[in-house]
């Protein structure tokens, strides 16, 4: 069954998340955080999670309106226990924030379930949309995320300023329309792309760094002797544990994602190599010229990278406080946070989409600080999340 593409009307749009972990727990959030401002779009928005303590958090947090058990994808029986929820799928959109190896399967089963427009968040896009084209289906991809995991490390500002990726075709406009107004509820700026474009260059803006991070992890810290492995994590300055941090993810997520981006990531692969091999050719023949030449090209491309906006990941925990254009106000806030003993690893000041004034993204190294610093703030009145 394919589901009918219908134009939109003025009731609340509702809206299924599957999976409430990090980045579907984050829009749900963000999607409260939406429905509190007071626009004219509303969304009624229902969690499915496997986990019922997810859903009953969620559920007492205001970020969902009713929580579905759902069955884990793979084990015995679990179509069965899928079809079970159909009479909760009766919606306007449904998300699937799951790992992107169950997502074909998803889509197949969920199309004869419900008459919802369907979409994901997975990292790898063309293979997907090949698959579901002749399923109401659209596939994007948030730009956000973090190497940290689950639902209580989502947070209603992870999407601000980033870019949301879909992927054409589309054949009913009234299906765009409804995606792009869910991005910039979340706060985040909607890109339509073919979906095989957006893979090789997710495949080198994203998953190729991700590899880099974890072999200069493995090559620089892998030593065998204990003394000098020992030493070198106590050299290990700043420089180093920022361009590494992503190695700190998820292995078994991002070992999926390695094999689904394959095809698209051996390319990227290939191209790094050129690089290096003009390095190491300039070390071996002491060409000053050609060192600076390649370190010129990468200064110059690095700038082409807009200062505003998120990238693909974001190692610190987010705070997001929305501010009045009022002098000591940024002062009042580090100053409330200082006292407490809670260190700001970095701060930023971007305009705001949803108020008046400006928001403050403040970074903090720890989930534990991170819920202090948001209880201290909350407590003195600041809009923060």
């Amino acid at each position: 069954m394919k589901a009918e593409c219908t134009e939109r009307t003025s009731r609340p749009i509702r809206l299924g998340i599957l999976g409430l972990g990090l980045i579907g727990g984050s829009m749900a959030k963000a999607l409260a955080r939406f429905n509190q401002s007071k626009h004219e779009t509303f969304y009624e928005v229902y969690g499915f999670d496997p986990s019922s303590d997810v859903l009953s958090k969620a559920k007492a947090e205001g970020t969902i309106r009713e929580g579905y058990i759902l069955p884990r994808i793979g084990q015995t029986g679990w179509e069965e226990d899928l079809i079970a929820l159909k009479e909760y799928l009766n919606l306007d959109l449904l998300v699937l924030a799951t790992p992107v190896a169950f997502i074909p399967d998803l889509i197949k089963r969920l199309s004869s379930l419900t008459p919802a427009l369907l979409t994901d968040v997975g990292s790898i896009k063309s293979g997907i949309v090949h698959q579901a084209q002749d399923i109401r289906f659209i596939g994007g991809h948030p730009m956000a995320g973090s190497e940290r995991a689950g639902y209580s490390c989502a947070s209603a500002s992870l999407f601000e300023n980033a870019t949301y990726a879909f992927c054409e075709p589309v054949t009913c406009e009234a299906d765009r329309d409804l995606l792009e107004d869910l991005a910039m509820a979340l706060g985040a700026r909607p890109l339509w792309l073919d979906s095989e474009l957006h893979d090789r260059l997710v495949a080198r803006v994203s998953h190729l760094p991700h590899a880099l991070a974890s072999a200069l992890v493995n090559a620089a810290l892998g030593v065998k002797e204990e003394e000098e492995h020992s030493l070198s994590v106590l050299l290990s300055a700043g420089g180093f544990r920022d361009i590494t941090r992503i190695a700190s993810s998820d292995s078994g997520l991002w070992a999926g994602i390695s094999l689904e981006s394959g095809p698209f990531l051996l390319k990227a692969i290939d191209a790094l190599e050129e690089e290096i091999a003009l390095f190491k050719k300039a070390l071996l023949e002491k060409d000053r010229t050609g060192l600076e030449d390649f370190f010129s090209r990468a200064r110059e491309n690095r700038a082409l990278i807009p200062t505003k906006g998120v990238g693909p990941l974001l190692s610190d925990v987010q705070i997001l406080v929305n501010i009045k254009d009022e002098p000591g106000v940024l002062a009042h806030i580090t100053s409330l946070l200082g006292k407490a003993g809670i260190n700001i690893h970095n701060l930023s000041i971007q305009d705001a989409r949803l108020y008046e004034g400006g928001q403050v993204r403040i970074f903090i190294a720890s989930a534990e600080e991170a819920q202090s610093a948001l209880k201290i703030l909350q407590e003195a009145g600041y809009d923060a999340s």
